[in-house]
């Protein structure tokens, strides 16, 4: 059980697709707080 390196590449895109869908969240967050605090 020690074939770490050998990554699947389905995994790598799941990966990739989180961290930005995750930084997409934290800017909406954001954009909604600053809309609220104008408001």
């Amino acid at each position: 059980m020690r074939k770490k390196q050998a990554k699947p590449i389905k995994a790598e895109k799941l990966n990739s697709y989180y961290e930005e869908s995750r930084g997409l969240e934290r800017e909406l967050i954001s954009e909604f707080i600053r809309s609220a605090k104008t408001h």
